[in-house]
């Protein structure tokens, strides 16, 4: 079993196919490693699933997860005229 991507606690952005209406910024609350679930469609999925703040009930696998990055030190227009200038 590998390392888990997310951290309880980690804030995530979340990107579903199966609910695009819930697409956006969560933070886990719990991640558990399951080692094969049968899914409606007959699929087994081993991984990685989490539960996020202010969604219940529902468990998201590892891959409708995205880091959120924190903000850089320098606005776009600070980069773009630092390389101007060098």
């Amino acid at each position: 079993m590998r390392e888990a991507y997310f951290s309880v606690g980690e804030e995530v952005i979340l990107v579903s196919e199966s609910w695009p209406n819930l697409n956006g910024e969560y933070t886990i609350e719990c991640k558990e490693y399951r080692n094969g679930r049968l899914t409606i469609s007959s699929e087994i999925l081993r991984g990685w699933w989490y539960s996020l703040a202010g969604l219940d009930d529902r468990h998201l696998f590892e891959s409708a997860l995205r880091k959120k990055h924190q903000p850089g030190e320098f606005t776009f227009e600070q980069l773009i005229s630092q390389k101007v200038e060098a």
